[in-house]
C-alpha cells in the first residue's frame, strides 16, 4: 500500500487540507510578499520570530520553499478556493470522491511528498557544488543550498549564534553575500546572561528597524508573542492528540503532521494569523472522532525521533508506520520553545528570558538528555530513535551519555545514522523492525 492510502482520510480534513496547502505554497508567498513590497527575512529556528513580524517582516524558512508547478492539484486547489473558499472546495472533494476513487487522491499526497524529497535533494546538491563541506551535518547543507539560490528575493537572514559550530559557520558563509543579523546567545547561565541577552536583543531590534524602516515597540513585540503564545498552544495539542490511542486520522497521517508543523512552525508557513486560526480549527477537528470510526492504535508502539532539527531520513514516517509503529517528532517540545512566553510587563526582559530557557535546555548534553527523557515520559513513549547526524561535533555526542542514562528507565534506543537522503534504508528497517518486534515479545 503506498504512503499516499494510508493518507487519504486526511486530505478530506479541511484545515488539514488547509495546511498542506499553505505548506507547498511557499513560492506564491514569496510573489505576494514582493508585490506588497515586504521585507523578506529567513528564518531557520522558530527563535526570534516575534522580532521579525513585529518589524512588519515576513518569516519564511526556504527549506520550506520548492518548485511545486508540476503538482496540477495545488493549483487548482489554490484557485478554487481563492474563488469559492474553504468550504466549497472540501465539500467539492467529498463529492467527486466517489468518482475519482481514493487512489486519485492518494496519488497526490504521494506526489506531494515525492517533490518535497526532491527539493531536499535538490538543496544538498547545489550546497555541495558551492562548496559546502562534506563533513557538514545535513541541516548545515540544507540551509546553505535553500538560502543560494533566494538571495536575490531575501533582505537578510536571522542568523544564530548558538553551540553548534556548523550551524554558526553557515551563517558567516551567508554572512559574505547578504545581510545575516546575529542573535548571540549567551552559552552561560549566570546572572550576567540576562543583560548580555538583552544586548544581543536590541542589537536585532536596531538592525531590523532598519532593514524594514519600522519601529518595533514593546507593544507591536507584545502582540506577536500573544499571538505566537497561541500557536504554541495549539501546536502542543496536537502532539498531546497524537499520543493518544484512539485517533480520528491514521498514525501515518499523524506522523507527517508532526513532521509538517515541525518545518512549519519556524516560520509559520508565511502567515502567522492564517496559521493560528488553521491550528485551532485542526485541534477541534482532531478532538471530534467519529462514532465507530476512530483509528485504535493501541497496540502500536510509539517511536519520539531526537535531533529532527538538524535533518533526517523524510522516508522514515513511512518506515516506522509501515513496520506497526507511530513517530513522533516533537523537538520544539523538548527545546521548551512551545512554552508560552510571558507578556505582561517588560517585554524585552520577557523575550531575553525566553531566549535564554531555550538556549539552557541543550547548553549541555546531560541537560539535553534529562530532557528527551522527560519528554518520552509525558507522551508515554516505548523507544527512542537517536539521529546520530554525521558531521554534528555537539549533540550527537550525548548519544553515549543518553545510552548510560537509558538503564535506569524502560526505554529502548535504536541509534540511526544519517547524512543523506536515501542512505541505508534496508539497514535502516531492519534495525527499527528489529525493536518493534521486541517491544510487540515483550508485551504479549
Amino acid at each position: 500500500m503506498s504512503q499516499g492510502n494510508r493518507m487519504v482520510n486526511a486530505l478530506f480534513v479541511k484545515n488539514y487540507l488547509k495546511l498542506t496547502v499553505q505548506f507547498f505554497s511557499g513560492k506564491k508567498q514569496l510573489r505576494t510578499a514582493k508585490a506588497a513590497r515586504r521585507k523578506i527575512i529567513s528564518m531557520h529556528l522558530p527563535a526570534g520570530i516575534e522580532l521579525v513580524l513585529a518589524a512588519d517582516a515576513m518569516p519564511i524558512f526556504l527549506c520550506r520553499i520548492g518548485d511545486y508547478s508540476q503538482q496540477e492539484f495545488l493549483r487548482a486547489a489554490r484557485l478554487y478556493q481563492g474563488v469559492f473558499g474553504w468550504n466549497l472546495l472540501t465539500s467539492g472533494m467529498q463529492f467527486l470522491r466517489p468518482f475519482l476513487g481514493n487512489n486519485f487522491f492518494s496519488d497526490i499526497i504521494d506526489k506531494f511528498l515525492t517533490g518535497l524529497y526532491s527539493t531536499y535533494e535538490k538543496y544538498i546538491e547545489i550546497a555541495e557544488n558551492a562548496g559546502s563541506p562534506l563533513d557538514a551535518c545535513f541541516g548545515t547543507r540544507i540551509l546553505l543550498g535553500a538560502t543560494w539560490p533566494h538571495l536575490n528575493q531575501i533582505h537578510g537572514t536571522l542568523g544564530y549564534c548558538l553551540r553548534c559550530g556548523w550551524f554558526s559557520k553557515a551563517f558567516e558563509e551567508i554572512s559574505e553575500k547578504s545581510e545575516v543579523i546575529f542573535l548571540e546567545v549567551p552559552n552561560i547561565v549566570n546572572s550576567h546572561a540576562e543583560e548580555m541577552m538583552k544586548e544581543s536583543l536590541n542589537q536585532v531590534i536596531s538592525q531590523l528597524e532598519k532593514i524594514t524602516g519600522k519601529t518595533i515597540t514593546s507593544e507591536k513585540l507584545r502582540t506577536q508573542t500573544l499571538l505566537l503564545n497561541e500557536i504554541r498552544s495549539s501546536y502542543s495539542k496536537i502532539i498531546e492528540l497524537a499520543s493518544q490511542n484512539i485517533l480520528r486520522l491514521s498514525p501515518l497521517s499523524y506522523a507527517n503532521l508532526l513532521s509538517m508543523l515541525h518545518i512549519g512552525f519556524t516560520d509559520c508557513v508565511g502567515d502567522p494569523k492564517f496559521f493560528n486560526q488553521t491550528l485551532k480549527l485542526l485541534v477541534k477537528d482532531l478532538e471530534k472522532i467519529p462514532k465507530n470510526s476512530g483509528i485504535d492504535a493501541t497496540n502500536r508502539p510509539k517511536l519520539l525521533l531526537v535531533n529532527a532539527f538538524g535533518g533526517y531520513e523524510p522516508h522514515l514516517p513511512e518506515f516506522v508506520d509501515t513496520l506497526g509503529g507511530r513517530l513522533f517528532v516533537a523537538d520544539w517540545d523538548v527545546f521548551k520553545i512551545l512554552d508560552p512566553i510571558e507578556t505582561s510587563g517588560d517585554m524585552l526582559k520577557n523575550y531575553a528570558d525566553a531566549i535564554l530557557r531555550f538556549e539552557s535546555f541543550w547548553i549541555d548534553n546531560s541537560t539535553l538528555v534529562d530532557r528527551y527523557i522527560e519528554v518520552a515520559s509525558k507522551f508515554n513513549i516505548d523507544a527512542i530513535l537517536f539521529n546520530n547526524m554525521y558531521g554534528c561535533k555537539s549533540i550527537t555526542p550525548s548519544l553515549r551519555l543518553f545510552k548510560e542514562r537509558l538503564h535506569d528507565t524502560d526505554l529502548r534506543l535504536v541509534d540511526i545514522g544519517f547524512q543523506n537522503i536515501g542512505d541505508n534504508y534496508e539497514q535502516l528497517k531492519t534495525r527499527i523492525g528489529a525493536m518493534l518486534e521486541l517491544i510487540q515479545e515483550e508485551r504479549g
